[in-house]
């Protein structure tokens, strides 16, 4: 239900939060770094991981930041 992915390589959130990978069906919470998320899902452009992202209800990043145009469409129920 929580996958924690602060400090990690890039390539665990790319296992992780890629379908064609994992499909992690009860995702609800996500600890990660801008920078990672922002790597992985290719500046919210790959659908690849929009269907784990998608499920979340909460998600933690550290830092500020500013949520791209599309950032809504991989995270709706934030």
């Amino acid at each position: 239900m929580e996958l924690r992915l602060n400090s990690s390589h890039d390539d665990y959130a790319e296992e992780f939060l890629f379908e064609r990978n994992t499909y992690l069906s009860r995702l609800l919470s996500l600890q990660i770094e801008y920078q990672s998320l922002a790597i992985v899902t290719n500046n919210f452009t790959n659908d690849a991981s929009r269907r784990n992202c998608a499920q979340l209800q909460h998600l933690a990043i550290k830092g500020p930041f500013v949520r791209p145009e599309n950032f809504h469409s991989y995270f709706p129920l934030l």
